[in-house]
């Protein structure tokens, strides 16, 4: 035998031990620090993901809640301007009591007053479109008048300066004593409530 063998490995068994050593700390890096780092990764982005969903749902409830508010301001904006413009609905006894006070501080004489039923109308029809609700009545008031041309002009202008009122029908008759008759149909729109 020969014993020239020195204790100890040769160059080609060192290279074994070292690629063995080197693929060792290959693998247990993967296992141990690369894969579950991944994992954690992975986790983390899905977490993120959720949470940036659930931020832009946040968001969108916001904005919607905003639109919300704003149409809600809105319109109580436009039911504080009609409610400068439009009385709430009057008794018919109010009603009777406004018209002839109108009539009289033009000049003319009431001779007869005829009130009808209260009819729901839609805002748009009475503000030109604006929103559409049940918020507003109108009803009829026909009324016998006597007088002269200038009170009934007198009238017709005031009628016209009053945002809740207008005239939708009118007769007139003309007598041998320069006093006329007239039959004028008004229109009064107010708040329903």
């Amino acid at each position: 035998m020969n014993n020239d063998r020195k204790p100890g490995m040769n160059k080609r068994e060192k290279m074994l031990v070292m690629a063995a050593v080197a693929l060792a700390i290959v693998v247990l890096g993967l296992q141990f620090v690369i894969l579950p780092l991944n994992k954690e990764v992975g986790l983390r982005r899905d977490i993120y993901e959720g949470l940036s969903m659930e931020a832009l749902e946040i968001e969108d409830n916001l904005i919607r809640e905003e639109v919300i508010v704003q149409t809600h301001r809105k319109a109580q904006a436009d039911v504080e301007e009609a409610s400068l413009i439009y009385p709430k609905k009057l008794p018919n006894e109010e009603i009777d009591r406004v018209m002839t006070r109108l009539c009289m501080s033009s000049g003319l004489s009431p001779r007869s007053l005829q009130i009808g039923v209260p009819a729901a109308v839609k805002i748009s029809d009475v503000t030109g479109g604006r929103r559409e609700a049940d918020a507003f009545c109108t009803v009829a008031i026909s009324m016998g008048l006597s007088g002269d041309y200038y009170s009934l002009r007198s009238l017709i202008d005031e009628v016209n300066r009053t945002e809740n009122l207008r005239i939708t029908k009118f007769t007139f008759n003309m007598n041998a004593n320069s006093s006329s008759a007239f039959s004028v149909t008004f229109e009064m729109t107010m708040l329903a409530q």
